[in-house]
């Protein structure tokens, strides 16, 4: 629904890439997965689902799956770096197994019949592993390599590797996509300057916070109060059809990001994440609209 939503009020992006599958022994998708990645409920948009496990017969099958719905691509997952993930040798945790990670990749190339992404970190433990993990991924005819310049440890939280993004600017034979901490047309811009060829960028949290971004990367149009509004109803109203009583959870979760908009009302924003009831929100939230609109 978000996706849907801001391709509809905002645009700009010519990609998005679904929530990851994790695929299992029984093979199918949960109806969850399902619906994300049915065709009809991402129409007039790019999308690329995404798969994360470290079985080459599980990514086959569920890649075989989704190129039979139409897919021309799917992405692989090197890049989660949460524990729950990591623990069971998978997202940025199969980093460290770089020789099961090539068996992996060997297979699923082999037998791969559309295009493959893969989204990384640059290692699990220490910045030093990615000469390795680059020399794999330059056998393979990797779709996009898509690079969040941080090992696993980093989380989100430590600072960006720049340095050995520009190694693999420098040594990468596949197409790079960069990813990590560009909130503002101005982070951007000063990426581009150190990376004057680079052609692609992936934005993931800098878009929650301002969902109008890609718009102002492109164009420099700023965000338009109107076009957020109705972006926050028409998403709230879906979610509460949905999810019922959840959607107030989910609006407060996204407002940490969207918060960011309004950067001098911290007693109202404080009052939306900490309301209860749906009535509470709504009222704090028309009260941060109109002192908007004044």
């Amino acid at each position: 629904m978000y996706r849907k939503l801001h391709h509809k009020y905002f645009g700009g992006a010519e990609k998005y890439f679904a929530p990851f599958i994790s695929p299992t022994m029984h093979g199918s998708f949960t109806p969850r997965e399902k619906k994300d990645i049915l065709p009809e409920n991402n129409k007039g948009m790019v999308m690329v689902p995404q798969i994360l496990t470290n079985r080459s017969d599980y990514f086959i099958e569920t890649a075989q799956e989704l190129y039979d719905y139409g897919y021309p691509e799917v992405n692989l997952n090197l890049g989660c770096p949460s524990n729950t993930v990591v623990t069971k040798c998978k997202g940025a945790g199969f980093l460290s197994e770089t020789y099961q990670l090539e068996k992996f990749l060997n297979k699923i190339f082999e037998k791969s019949i559309g295009k493959i992404s893969v989204k990384t970190r640059i290692g699990r433990y220490d910045e030093e592993e990615f000469e390795e993990l680059l020399r794999i991924f330059n056998q393979y005819p990797i779709e996009e390599l898509i690079i969040h310049p941080r090992i696993q440890q980093d989380y989100y939280k430590n600072p960006i590797r720049m340095h050995i993004f520009l190694e693999a600017v420098e040594k990468s034979r596949n197409p790079l996509c960069y990813n990590g901490d560009i909130y503002t047309k101005e982070d951007y811009q000063r990426l581009m300057e150190k990376c004057p060829t680079l052609e692609c960028v992936m934005v993931g949290r800098g878009t929650l916070a301002n969902p109008n971004l890609f718009q102002e990367i492109c164009t420099g149009e700023p965000i338009s109060m109107k076009n957020f509004w109705a972006f926050h109803d028409e998403l709230y109203e879906e979610y509460q059809q949905e999810i019922g009583n959840n959607a107030l959870y989910k609006m407060k979760e996204l407002w940490i990001y969207m918060g960011n908009l309004f950067p001098d009302v911290d007693k109202i924003k404080k009052k939306i994440k900490k309301a209860q009831k749906k009535e509470d929100y709504q009222r704090w939230v028309q009260e941060l609209r109109h002192l908007r609109e004044k």
